[in-house]
C-alpha cells in the first residue's frame, strides 16, 4: 500500500541512465533524475548532444529533471558522525554561481525545458543544503552561523529560514527534493556482484514502516541498476531497476509522479519549498485569513495571487488565449496576462483589471485599441481611455526619447495616480 516516487542523483551516464530510463518508460512509471551538470561540460560534441537528446526525451515522456548542483559542493558544510569535517563547501558567493552555472547548463541541454516545468527542484548533495546532521548544526552555532538553541527539531527550522545554500537555491526559484528512502545503491551492497540481496533489500525498505508515501534515492550512475536481473532473456531483457519495478508492483506499490508526490503529506525535509514560493503561501494566506496552521502544498495547489493582492481560486484560474493556442494561469508571467480568451500584454491594464477599477471586457478593448495600435504623438489621449476611470496618454518613457502608452487610475476625484 505505499506510494513511492524515485529519483536518481549524478546523471546522466551514457552507458547507465539511458537503461534506467528506458527501464521506467517500459514499467510506465515516471521519476526524477537530479543532474550533475559537471557531467554536461568538457566532453566530445558527440557524448554531449547524446545527452541533450536523452534529456530532452525524457522531459517528453513525462519525467521530471533537476538540479544536483555542478560540482557536488553546494552545501553548507559536511561533518561524518565521528566529528570529523569532510567539508566546509564553499562559501556563499561560489553556492550562487554553482546554482546559476547548474541551472543555465539544464536549461541549455533541454532547450529551455527545464525551466518550463511545474516543479523546478535541486537537491543538494548529501541533503546537507537542507538537513544538517545535530553534531553540525551545533558546530555552525559554536561558530556563530544562523543557528538558535533548542531542540533538534527547533535548530532544523531555523537553519532552513536561513541556509545560504537554501538562499541561494531560492534566488532561481529551486525547492529542495530529499528523501525518505535510500537504496544504498552507492555502498558495497550496491555492486553487481551482490545485486539479489540488494534487491531483496531495496523491497524491504521500500515497503517497510508506516509511512504511506517514500521519496526513494537511487542513483542511475551507480551499474548495479542497470545490470542484467537474473530473469532477464535475449526476448526479454530486464535490469535490476526494472525487476525492483515490477516486484514491488506486486506487493501493492503505487509509483507516483513528482506532481501526483506533492500533493501527499510529505514529512520533515522531505520537500523544502523556496523561500520565494513560502512568501507567495503567506501572502495567499493573509489575504485568505487563513490561520497559521496552514498546508503549503494545499495553498499552492488551489490558489494563485495577482501582483496587487487579488487572489485566485484554481478553478477560476484557467484561461484560454487563441494566440498561444492553450490555457494559461492567471498572472502568469511579469507583464502579460490571459483574460476571456485575450493576452493583455500591459502591466497598467493587467493592474486595472486585478484592482477592479475596470472589468474584463474594458480591460480587452484597452488592450486592443491602445497597446495594439503604435504610439507616435507625444501626449496624444487614447480612444479606448474609459471616463471617470481611466485614462491612457502616448508619453515619454522615463529618461529615454522612446514613446509608450502611459495609464492612469483617474476614479478618485481629487488626484489620478499612474498605473
Amino acid at each position: 500500500g505505499k506510494q513511492v516516487h524515485l529519483t536518481f542523483d549524478d546523471g546522466p551516464n551514457l552507458k547507465t541512465t539511458p537503461k534506467i530510463v528506458a527501464a521506467l518508460e517500459k514499467q510506465k512509471v515516471s521519476g526524477t533524475f537530479l543532474v550533475s551538470t559537471h557531467e554536461l561540460e568538457h566532453k566530445s560534441k558527440k557524448d554531449l548532444a547524446a545527452k541533450a537528446k536523452l534529456m530532452q526525451r525524457m522531459l517528453k515522456n513525462g519525467f521530471s529533471i533537476g538540479s544536483h548542483g555542478h560540482d557536488h559542493n553546494a552545501y553548507d558544510l559536511r561533518y561524518t558522525s565521528g566529528g570529523k569535517l569532510l567539508s566546509k563547501g564553499y562559501n556563499n558567493g561560489e553556492k550562487r554561481s554553482q546554482i546559476k552555472k547548474s541551472v543555465d547548463l539544464l536549461n541549455k541541454f533541454t532547450n529551455g525545458g527545464f525551466k518550463k516545468q511545474k516543479h523546478k527542484v535541486i537537491r543538494f548533495p548529501y541533503g546537507r543544503g537542507v538537513s544538517p546532521s545535530d553534531f553540525e548544526l551545533r558546530q555552525m552555532r559554536r561558530d556563530g552561523r544562523y543557528i538558535k538553541d533548542g531542540t533538534y527539531a527547533q535548530k532544523l527550522d531555523y537553519y532552513r529560514e536561513h541556509s545560504p545554500a537554501m538562499q541561494a537555491a531560492s534566488d532561481f526559484g529551486l525547492s529542495h527534493l530529499g528523501w525518505s528512502h535510500d537504496s544504498h545503491d552507492s555502498t558495497s551492497a550496491g555492486v553487481p556482484a551482490n545485486k539479489n540481496n540488494y534487491i531483496d533489500s531495496a523491497l524491504e525498505s521500500l515497503c517497510a514502516g508506516r509511512k504511506k508515501t517514500k521519496i526513494a534515492l537511487f542513483h542511475d550512475v551507480r551499474p548495479v541498476n542497470s545490470t542484467p536481473s537474473k530473469y532477464s532473456t535475449a526476448s526479454r531483457p530486464m535490469t535490476v531497476m526494472e525487476e525492483i519495478i515490477e516486484k514491488a508492483k506486486c506487493m501493492k506499490v503505487q509509483f507516483v509522479s513528482l506532481d501526483q508526490l506533492l500533493e501527499k503529506k510529505l514529512g520533515l525535509g522531505e520537500y523544502v519549498p523556496s523561500y520565494t514560493a513560502k512568501k507567495h503561501i503567506r501572502d495567499i494566506a493573509t489575504v485568505l485569513h487563513k490561520p497559521a496552521k496552514i498546508d503549503p502544498l494545499d495553498i499552492l495547489k488551489n490558489y494563485q495571487i495577482c501582483a496587487t493582492g487579488k487572489v485566485y481560486k484554481s478553478e477560476e484560474r484557467s484561461c484560454f488565449s487563441k494566440y498561444a493556442g492553450k490555457s494559461f494561469d492567471h498572472c502568469q508571467g511579469e507583464s502579460s496576462f490571459c483574460i476571456d480568451g485575450q493576452w493583455i500584454t500591459n502591466r497598467s491594464v493587467r493592474n486595472l483589471i486585478c484592482n477592479n477599477i475596470i472589468d474584463s471586457e474594458s480591460g480587452v478593448e484597452l488592450a486592443r485599441n491602445v497597446i495594439g495600435k503604435g504610439c507616435h504623438s507625444a501626449s496624444k489621449k487614447s480612444e479606448a481611455s474609459i471616463p471617470g476611470k481611466v485614462s491612457c496618454y502616448c508619453q515619454y518613457k522615463d529618461n529615454s526619447e522612446d514613446l509608450v502608452w502611459k495609464c492612469y487610475d483617474v476614479s478618485s476625484p481629487h488626484k489620478s495616480k499612474q498605473l
